[in-house]
């Protein structure tokens, strides 16, 4: 009977979880599909991505992922196709996630929305994971699923937290609904980053955090696979997580001397596996 209980409760709970989910995913969709009704209802031509708040995105991430459509993989310089760079600029995974919503939704308008609903979503389950596995206290995950999705926090944490004005002006002032900024103007909306690159970051440091605490094969393997795929989605990231676990071996090896180090072993050579065609393309 208690153990039916307990299994009812749990299923409450998580059903919520991804009610709350769908809600900030909502957040981030509703706004845009009013603003393209109350245009076309006044006879105008409706297109998300502006010069004006989504330069970059208008000028390189929608023709590259429109360039994966039209089946040109990887996407080069579109605008000078002589000067083909290297994955280093153009990394694939988010052209590929962004050229596939455009193929479910023709008109690039409701891919981009389509896109910003669903990795919202998945943003906000992967910051309620990183939150249980962190404080293993619900409401603080909850916590930390909104605040990573509905505020910049997530972006500019370092500065966010470096004084009480700017905490003010990313955070306070920007947290959705209240919020001063257009919602489709926010941090979040803008592609590729963080919009397509911000859930395997969070993936990646969360496991980076549970294979430090127990280090094991298994985790091993799949943080090495998830710090793999980020060199493929965001550069930068990837550099950072590397020299994250660089600096946790080093501690394992110096203050942990009992520990195996076969696992640490494990991951860097997934890693290097995953390194390969990047670095021979």
């Amino acid at each position: 009977m208690m153990e039916s209980l307990a299994a009812k409760k749990t299923l409450m709970v998580q059903t919520g979880i991804v009610l709350l989910a769908l809600v900030m995913g909502s957040l981030q969709l509703m706004p845009s599909v009013f603003l393209e009704r109350a245009v076309r209802a006044r006879g105008g031509e409706f297109l998300i991505a502006q010069m004006s708040h989504h330069g970059d995105t208008t000028i390189h991430y929608l023709p590259k992922a429109r360039e994966v459509l039209d089946g040109h993989f990887p996407a080069v310089d579109v605008h000078v196709p002589e000067n083909r760079t290297g994955l280093f600029l153009w990394v694939p995974g988010p052209q590929i996630i962004f050229g596939l919503f455009l193929w479910l939704f023709p008109d690039v308008n409701h891919a981009y929305m389509a896109l910003g609903f669903v990795f919202t979503v998945i943003m906000f389950l992967l910051f309620y994971w990183m939150g249980r596995t962190l404080f293993n206290v619900r409401a603080g995950a909850i916590l930390l699923g909104m605040v990573g999705v509905l505020t910049p926090a997530a972006t500019h944490f370092t500065r966010a937290f470096s004084s009480p004005g700017l905490f003010m002006d990313l955070i306070g002032k920007n947290f959705i609904p209240a919020v001063r900024t257009p919602i489709h103007q926010l941090f979040l909306s803008r592609i590729e980053h963080p919009l397509i690159t911000m859930w395997l970051y969070i993936i990646v440091f969360t496991l980076i955090y549970r294979f430090f605490v127990a280090p094991s094969s298994r985790r091993a393997f799949l943080l090495g696979i998830a710090v793999g795929l980020q060199l493929y989605f965001y550069v930068h990231f990837w550099i950072y997580a590397n020299i994250l676990i660089g600096l946790l071996f080093g501690y394992t090896y110096i203050f942990r001397r009992g520990e195996p180090l076969k696992p640490w072993l494990l991951l860097m050579g997934i890693i290097a596996v995953f390194a390969v065609p990047y670095a021979t393309n």
